[in-house]
């Protein structure tokens, strides 16, 4: 997410401690938006990966207008490349039910494209999205292999 000081501040500071990144990956809203957490974990096996798709419409749009409507090349719209969820504890399921039933992802995956939808409904033209899939997470768990 953006610095606490804001994302403008940041960029044109070089001294700033986020330079010149600008990201906040501290995992919760600044002090002035109530300093909690961004949204549930993910596996702890990612911990940067979190439920957090409040920002989605915004940035979604933020996109478009910074990088889409002013270019006079031919972009018609905002792809959205990946998006996923880690289901937490699945290495560690052993009960069929357990296996065949991720309610966390199923959750994160529902409420991630409900704000895709969002950002269309607020005129954000979205032109496709991809998701990861277990041979995303399988792949990348299994790399060393």
């Amino acid at each position: 997410m953006a610095p606490d000081s804001g994302l403008d501040s940041c960029v044109a500071n070089d001294t700033h401690p986020l330079y010149p990144t600008c990201i906040n990956s501290t995992y919760t809203y600044s002090a002035k938006d109530g300093g909690w957490v961004v949204g549930p974990a993910a596996d702890p096996g990612t911990p940067w990966l979190h439920k957090a798709i409040d920002w989605v419409p915004v940035f979604l749009k933020y996109m478009q207008d910074t990088w889409v409507t002013p270019s006079p090349g031919p972009a018609k719209g905002v792809a959205v490349t990946e998006f996923g969820f880690a289901e937490p504890f699945e290495s560690s399921k052993s009960l069929l039910q357990d296996i065949l039933y991720d309610i966390v992802r199923a959750s994160y995956y529902h409420d991630y494209m409900e704000a895709i939808l969002m950002a269309i409904a607020e005129e954000t033209e979205v032109v496709g999205c991809l998701a990861w899939s277990f041979v995303d997470s399988y792949v990348s768990s299994h790399s060393a292999i």
